[in-house]
């Protein structure tokens, strides 16, 4: 929630609905995806090291 406020925005909820218009998905999602590609990346740089 202070994201949200530090941005400027009133709510949680305001934060959540303009984040899903710039972005195309929930905050929440966006997290997963972010965390998958990190697992992936990691991955990939093991099997090459």
């Amino acid at each position: 929630m202070s994201i949200a406020i530090d941005a400027g925005f009133g709510s949680k909820a305001t934060f959540n609905r303009v984040f899903k218009e710039r972005f195309g998905m929930t905050p929440s999602a966006f997290r997963r995806v972010s965390k998958n590609k990190k697992d992936h990346a990691k991955d990939k740089f093991q099997r090459i090291a």
